[in-house]
């Protein structure tokens, strides 16, 4: 099965990314959109695992979970992957308030390497995706659009915890189905 790591977002913030996306589709480009129902911030992205590899991560996440306070984050700027004028991926950032993110990420990547499951990452950059770009189409117009968009990112959330997802695709798109929601216990928002 096909599997992420993730943060979901509340509807609220969702909904305000969604506005973000219907703007910058204005520019007309090639952009394969995330739909708004399926926007999160992806801690890990796993490939395919197996059953036996899905207990052993939701085992995992149950014991970072347990150290962890729930998060409050905050969405920063508009950008892309890996740069403005070369746009494959675009992205709004997040920030966490309680500065447990960092070392969230960095615990599950040495966590799941040790499971020999998902590819090892260079850096974590705490983003959510909104769209890819699949062509060169109206390449311009978005790359003018996002450096022109401005947006005020709604209020910081709680993020209560972790989900382990299973991702299908089809072509009509991805389907999210959630493996596993761990609350994070330990401790109290800052």
């Amino acid at each position: 099965m096909r599997a992420f790591v993730a943060l979901e977002l509340p509807e609220d913030v969702r909904r305000a990314l969604g506005g973000v996306q219907c703007r910058l589709a204005a520019s007309q480009a090639d952009v394969k959109w995330v739909t708004v129902a399926h926007l999160h911030l992806t801690l890990k992205f796993l490939g395919e695992i197996t059953e036996e590899q899905r207990v052993q991560v939701t085992r995992l996440l149950e014991a970072l979970a347990s150290t962890t306070a729930p998060l409050r984050l905050r969405l920063t700027d508009l950008g892309s992957f890996p740069t403005q004028g070369a746009a494959r991926v675009l992205w709004v950032g997040a920030e966490d308030e309680t500065q447990q993110l960092p070392r969230l990420a960095g615990e599950l990547e040495r966590g799941l390497a040790s499971l020999a499951c998902g590819e090892r990452e260079e850096e974590f950059v705490a983003h959510v995706t909104l769209g890819r770009v699949r062509s060169s189409r109206n390449r311009a117009n978005l790359i003018r659009q996002l450096a022109e968009v401005t947006w005020t990112p709604p209020p910081s959330f709680a993020v209560p915890g972790v989900t382990l997802m299973h991702s299908v695709l089809s072509s009509t798109g991805s389907t999210y189905t959630p493996l596993a929601q761990l609350p994070f216990s330990g401790g109290q928002v800052g």
